[in-house]
């Protein structure tokens, strides 16, 4: 298992890119209000696998968080499965020779994790989150927990 803690930069800075993707619905829930629309991609995939269920599927309420990092933490502790998830995908896509695996291959892709160094983290910058937006929206829409997280990231402060 990778480090989350590693790689919580990297899951945090893909969340812009990953929850704005647009789709079109074409089966909305009741609660929406602008049916058949082009809408947030992690919002909605959200609304569908949480819609019938009250107390277990609502995201959690780290929105009070003043920093997106705390605010991602809170999200995180909440469902740390979710969390897994999702780092694991960037993590895994990031590793991948096309995209960082050079760069990153002392840091986050080596046998024992560490923290990304400046080639690293610009080389993250630079192709990371246009590449791994695809897997990261995959591996997401599989997983329930992975949604709640998206969705409770898609909470948090921009700052």
């Amino acid at each position: 298992m990778k480090s989350a803690s590693i790689a919580a930069a990297f899951a945090f800075a893909l969340l812009a890119i990953a929850c704005t993707t647009t789709t079109t619905t074409s089966e909305p829930t009741t609660t929406e209000k602008d049916a058949g629309t082009t809408k947030d991609a992690g919002k909605d995939a959200a609304k569908e696998t949480t819609d019938d269920d009250d107390d277990d599927s609502t995201p959690p309420a780290c929105s009070d968080e003043t920093t997106f990092q705390a605010c991602g933490n809170c999200c995180a502790e909440e469902t740390p499965a979710g969390a897994e998830v999702y780092d694991n995908a960037i993590l895994d896509c990031v590793c991948k020779a096309d995209v960082c695996a050079t760069e990153c291959e002392a840091t986050v892709c080596a046998a024992t994790p560490k923290a990304a160094d400046a080639a690293c983290s610009k080389c993250f910058d630079d192709k990371a989150q246009t590449a791994c937006q695809k897997d990261l929206q995959t591996a997401c829409e599989a997983s329930t927990d992975c949604m709640k997280f998206a969705t409770c990231l898609n909470t948090c402060p921009d700052n």
